[in-house]
């Protein structure tokens, strides 16, 4: 089951003008290990949310959250784009 492990203030707005609120996610694997990837909710109705493949396997959940609180606007950005990319 996919936990949210943070939700950025950082909002991703796309060259059209929707707007995406970005969110880490994560689940445990079999072995214990911990997989997170990033989701992008729209803000705006009418947008379709978008995930990006794993970006991160961690060895704990508090691992993951170490990750992902590093995350900087540029980085949301790029995954943004890969997101969108693996969308169409």
């Amino acid at each position: 089951m996919a936990v949210v492990i943070h939700i950025y203030s950082t909002k991703i707005r796309t060259s059209d003008g929707l707007r995406y609120e970005a969110q880490a996610h994560a689940h445990s694997r079999g072995d214990g290990r911990w997989e997170a990837w990033l989701q992008f909710e729209p803000v705006d109705q009418g947008a379709p949310a978008l995930a990006t493949d794993i970006e991160t396997t961690q060895s704990s959940e508090a691992a993951v959250r170490t990750w992902s609180d590093g995350l900087e606007s540029t980085y949301l950005q790029g995954a943004f784009e890969r997101a969108y990319t693996l969308s169409r």
